[in-house]
C-alpha cells in the first residue's frame, strides 16, 4: 500500500497527459502486478491548493480518493478536541466537495485519515454513523526493549471493540464501531535497526529526509523485507506528495533523489510472484476473504482482475482543457484569493468551504474590500508558508506527521 497525503495538484513540477503531476507520473506509467493491472495509490485529499482536474483523472485510473478534511487547519488541538459537529463539517463536507469539484461519487469515498494523526472518540463514532468503512490515523508506538515478534508489523482489523495498540500518548478509540476497519500505521525503522536501550526510526511521514535514492532504496527495503520474512502483514509506505520533492542533502539543487529511490523500490517488487500494490480499500477486500482456519485469501489475480473491478466514468478534462478558477475565502484579515482547477465548465463565485460547499454568495476577495491583487496575493502565499512550517515540523518528528 502506498497513500499520499494532503493536496493533490502539479505544484512546481508539470502536469503531464491526461492530467498527471510529473513526479507522480513517474511512479506509476510501467509499473503493473501480475494480472498487467497498473500499480494503485491511496490518496487522502485535503480542499486547499487542491486541483480537481487532476483528482478526478486519478479517480477515472482506478486510484482511491480518501477524504482529509476541508481546512486540515492548526493548531493540533483544533481536531484532537474537535466535537461532532465539527468533524462531520470537516470530513462530510470534504466529500461533497471532492463529488461537486469531480465526477467522484460521495459513496465511493469511504476511507479517511486525521490531519496531524490528530484523532478522538467522537471522530469515530462520525465516520462509523456516516457509514465509511475504514479508516487510517492509528499509529502503532515503537517497541521499546524487544526482539523478534514483539517487532513485527500489525496487520489491519476491524474496530468492533476497539483499538489494538495504539501510541498511549494518542486519543485511540476505546469503544466498538462493528464493521469499521482501522488501517494501523506501523513505525519506519532506520536501516540496520536494532533495539535495545532504545528504537532508532524515521519520520513517519517522511523518511530518509534529504537522503540519496540508495539510502531511500535501502531503507525501505530493509522494513519490507523485515515484514516479508515476518508476519507478512500488508506493508505500507505512508507519504506526502511534497515529500518527492525534498532537496538532497548533499545538493540542495537537486529533488529528485527520494522520488527515484522509491521508483526503484516499487520496480523491484514487481519481480516478486507474490506482492501486489493495490490501495488500501482493495487490502481491505482481500482480508474479508481469508479463511481463519488456513489463512489463505482469494488469488489478487483474480480479486483484482479488471473484468471484477467497478466501472469509473471517464475524466471530463485533461491537461490541455481543465477550468482555471478563483475565489475568496474568508481569512482573520480579510478574504484571500484561492486557485484551483476543475473539470467543471464553470467556476462557483467564492472559494467552497465549510458550510458553503457549493461556494455561492457575492464574489469577495480576489483584490476585493480596498486589498490590491498583489496584497492578497502576499497574504495568502504568507498563510500558506506558516502552514507549511508547521506541517513539515509534525512530518519530521515522531509518530504525528500529516
Amino acid at each position: 500500500m502506498v497513500s499520499w497525503d494532503d493536496s493533490v495538484e502539479c505544484g512546481t513540477t508539470a502536469c503531464l497527459p491526461p492530467n498527471n503531476p510529473a513526479d507522480l507520473d513517474y511512479l506509476v506509467k510501467g509499473l503493473k502486478n501480475k494480472n498487467d493491472l497498473d500499480y494503485k495509490y491511496t490518496f487522502f485529499v485535503r480542499h486547499e491548493y487542491t486541483d480537481y482536474s487532476v483528482v478526478e483523472n486519478y479517480f477515472a485510473a482506478g486510484h482511491d480518493i480518501a477524504s482529509h478534511t476541508v481546512s486540515h487547519r492548526t493548531p493540533v488541538d483544533y481536531f484532537q478536541d474537535a466535537n461532532k459537529t465539527r468533524w462531520e463539517q470537516e470530513i462530510l463536507d470534504q466529500n461533497k466537495i471532492i463529488n461537486l469539484q469531480t465526477t467522484i461519487p460521495v459513496e465511493t469515498i469511504t476511507g479517511f485519515r486525521a490531519p496531524y494523526l490528530a484523532m478522538n472518540e467522537v471522530l469515530y463514532e462520525v465516520l462509523h454513523e456516516n457509514n465509511f468503512t475504514w479508516e487510517s490515523s492509528v499509529p502503532i508506538p515503537f517497541p521499546q526493549d524487544c526482539t523478534g515478534e514483539c517487532m513485527e508489523q500489525i496487520w489491519p482489523y476491524t474496530l468492533d471493540f476497539g483499538a489494538g495498540e495504539c501510541d498511549p500518548t494518542e486519543k485511540c478509540p476505546k469503544e466498538s464501531y462493528p464493521g469499521l476497519w482501522e488501517v494501523p500505521l506501523n513505525p519506519v525503522y532506520k536501516t540496520g535497526y536494532k533495539c535495545d536501550q532504545h528504537c532508532d526510526i524515521e519520520g513517519l511521514m517522511a523518511p530518509y529526509p534529504g537522503e540519496q535514492a540508495a539510502t531511500v532504496v535501502e531503507g525501505l527495503e530493509y522494513n519490507f523485507n523485515k515484514n516479508y520474512n515476518g508476519n507478512r502483514a500488508p506493508f505500507g509506505i505512508y507519504l506526502h506528495t511534497s515529500w518527492l520533492s525534498d532537496k538532497s542533502k548533499t545538493n540542495d539543487t537537486d529533488t529528485t533523489q527520494h522520488a527515484i529511490g522509491l521508483r526503484n523500490f516499487l520496480e523491484g517488487l514487481a519481480a516478486k510472484e507474490d506482492v501486489w500494490v493495490v490501495t488500501i480499500p482493495q487490502v481491505i477486500e482481500w482480508m474479508k476473504t481469508v479463511d481463519p482456519a488456513t489463512g489463505d485469501g482469494a488469488d489478487p489475480a483474480t480479486l483484482f482482475a479488471p473484468a471484477h473491478l467497478p466501472e469509473r466514468q471517464p475524466a471530463r478534462c485533461d491537461v490541455t482543457n481543465n477550468t482555471a478558477c478563483k475565489g475568496g475565502l474568508k481569512k482573520d484579515w480579510g478574504y484571500a484569493c484561492q486557485y484551483w482547477k476543475t473539470c467543471n465548465a464553470e467556476c462557483p463565485q467564492l472559494f467552497p468551504w465549510i458550510g458553503n460547499v457549493d461556494g455561492k454568495g457575492t464574489p469577495k476577495g480576489c483584490f476585493s474590500e480596498g486589498l490590491t491583487e498583489e496584497q492578497v496575493d502576499r497574504r495568502a502565499e504568507d498563510d500558506a508558508k506558516e502552514e507549511a512550517a508547521e506541517h513539515v515540523a509534525f512530518s519530521r518528528g515522531g509518530s504525528q506527521g500529516n
